[in-house]
């Protein structure tokens, strides 16, 4: 899996987050994506969940796009 960009995304749901940095866990070394939303609040995420795609109304679309670094 390619590592994404450092920067600001946009949620499939619509809110934006900024992308700080990518680290493992570990206890099993997965990767994950370490964000902020605007107000914020950090989140964690496994890496292939933050760059994968989610299904709305019967298509795949990223669950995170890229909107600039």
């Amino acid at each position: 899996m390619e590592t994404p960009l450092i920067g600001r995304y946009r949620h499939y749901k619509g809110r934006e987050y900024m992308l700080k940095a990518v680290g493992r866990y570990e206890v099993d070394e997965t990767e994950v994506a370490i964000y902020q939303d605007l107000e914020g609040a950090w989140w964690v995420r496994p890496l292939g969940e933050f760059a994968g795609t989610v299904e709305v109304n019967g298509e795949y679309i990223p669950r995170f796009v890229f909107l600039e670094e």
